[in-house]
């Protein structure tokens, strides 16, 4: 994603969504997702840790 040049903040929902909604509302199979903020609500990680097939 390119994040080591930006302080990316998440301070509500719709960051979340604007950091990864594009990449996960296609998809037609559940997707989780670890975010990793540092005290300061600042992104350090973004990264699936599950992606599960359709039924």
């Amino acid at each position: 994603m390119g994040l080591e040049n930006r302080r990316i903040f998440i301070t509500s929902p719709k960051d979340v969504f604007e950091l990864v909604g594009r990449e996960v509302q296609a998809l037609t199979h559940e997707v989780v997702k670890l975010i990793s903020l540092d005290s300061q609500n600042v992104l350090i990680n973004c990264e699936t840790i599950s992606d599960g097939a359709s039924t």
